[in-house]
């Protein structure tokens, strides 16, 4: 295949999503978030104190502003998901 025909034949191609929905977004947290995040590691980096995770997640707070979203928890029993751990990430996300 010459060069010119590899790229009509790759421009044809679907492009895949370049985005995600933003409630999925990594830059913004909640409490609940917090504390998912610090038992995951605790559980996987015994190494770690809860202490030093904790100290992380306040320089989170403070060095990121306007990060830590509140005032989600009234949403979380009306969403419907297929794992009801991930509830509150989607209330999370609708109110920001």
């Amino acid at each position: 295949m010459s060069r010119s025909n590899k790229k009509q034949a790759k421009s044809s191609e679907p492009t895949p999503p370049t985005c995600f929905f933003p409630v999925f977004s990594p830059d913004l947290w909640t409490d609940q978030i917090h504390e998912e995040w610090i038992r995951n590691v605790l559980k996987n980096r015994q190494d770690l104190a809860r202490e030093q995770l904790k100290r992380t997640k306040g320089l989170m707070n403070s060095k990121v502003r306007d990060r830590l979203v509140a005032d989600y928890e009234w949403l979380i029993s009306s969403l419907q998901l297929p794992d009801l751990d991930d509830q509150h990430v989607l209330a999370d996300g609708i109110c920001r």
